[in-house]
């Protein structure tokens, strides 16, 4: 309680020194001196839609670059020198910025000059001790992977999505107590798939109208829309896509039964981890009317069909091998995986993510 209530004040006080930072044309200069490197060409970009898209470019000399604009709200850049694979990343907003870094150790960089960008790091230090515990965590799950320790990769994604919630909900509530600092939807955005329909639209209510114009909101609004579409109670929407034989299968085929439209990848262990339950599901509840659509975010085909093999998963399967823009995957608001989605007859959402025991007790419920 303590911690959150030092960071809701210094964000506030940072907040407040943002108005002596900007000025009336919405302009910003950043300079930046980069050691360990004297020239290469020098990218100012954005992520859109998962794809890096350049806005601006110039050149380093003598290890020293500028890039200039305008920009109405705070929105976050990622810069490229070179061909140095890391990218320096930074808050950019109507002020002068100065970066100062090493060429081999750009994501280290030292950012002075942007109001947005200091409360972003005041918010690092303050989930510092979530970080540090799902690094902890990772570790240990990256050796049960190279193990092919099933059992152990399941305790520790558990163990994973706990610490998950817990940052989730201290997110939460710094959302709720800095509503006037872009930093706010940006973190709800960055964040978009732990947090419920509802958790959304007490975020849209709480964020200050004067960010409505932020790209952040405009895509927290977005999914908000996409994910009232897809709530429980409502028709599933209706998608065609190629099966593992490319051949078309539509989800409105299965109309008449219960349905569950499993999205999942032969990459993700977690995914993975699962399978093992939803084949025993299958095998008990299939006789009874249960049919399940796998919709697969691979990229590969020859990985997705040695995954289905591998697995034993003997239901249909679809995918456009697009990956993370699987067509289904963004009608449906999927942002992370394993999700899925539990269909009745008649073609209406009744349930959502059921994993583990709560897929069971589901299915038993409703095939007494």
């Amino acid at each position: 309680m303590k911690k959150l209530l030092v960071l809701s004040l210094a964000a506030i006080l940072i907040f407040g020194c943002t108005g002596k930072r900007k000025n009336a044309q919405n302009e910003f200069t950043i300079n930046a001196t980069i050691s360990g490197i004297t020239d290469g060409k020098i990218l100012l970009q954005k992520r859109e839609n998962g794809t890096f898209v350049t806005v601006d470019s110039t050149s380093l000399a003598g290890g020293k670059f500028t890039l200039k604009g305008k920009i109405t709200l705070p929105e976050y850049y990622y810069i490229t020198i070179g061909d140095k694979p890391d990218k320096i990343k930074l808050f950019v907003d109507p002020s002068d910025i100065q970066i100062t870094a090493n060429a081999d150790s750009l994501s280290e960089a030292k950012i002075t000059g942007s109001a947005t960008q200091d409360q972003y790091q005041a918010y690092l230090k303050s989930v510092g001790d979530f970080d540090k515990k799902l690094d902890a965590l990772d570790a240990q799950y990256q050796k049960a992977k190279e193990a092919n320790n099933m059992p152990m990769l399941k305790k520790l994604d558990s163990l994973s999505e706990a610490v998950d919630k817990e940052k989730s909900a201290f997110t939460a509530k710094y959302v709720r107590e800095n509503p006037k600092t872009v930093l706010s939807p940006w973190l709800v955005m960055s964040n978009a798939y732990q947090f419920t329909l509802e958790d959304l639209e007490s975020f849209d209510k709480a964020i200050d109208t004067s960010l409505s114009k932020s790209v952040y909101v405009i895509k927290m609004k977005e999914r908000i829309e996409i994910l009232k579409k897809v709530a429980v109670g409502q028709p599933a929407p209706d998608f065609t896509m190629n099966n593992t034989e490319d051949k078309p299968v539509s989800l409105s085929s299965f109309k008449g039964k219960y349905l569950l439209v499993d999205f999942w990848a032969s990459w993700c262990s977690s995914c993975r981890a699962e399978n093992p339950n939803v084949v025993a599901n299958y095998q008990v509840f299939h006789k009874k009317g249960l049919e399940i659509l796998g919709v697969s975010f691979d990229r590969k085909k020859e990985d997705w069909l040695k995954a289905i093999k591998d697995d034993k998963l003997t239901w249909n399967h679809v995918s456009d091998i697009k990956g993370w823009a699987n067509a289904a995957g963004k009608l449906y608001g999927i942002m992370a995986i394993p999700a899925n989605v539990l269909v009745d007859k008649d073609g209406k959402i009744i349930a959502k993510d059921l994993r583990g025991d709560a897929l069971k007790k589901k299915l038993e419920e409703l095939m007494k």
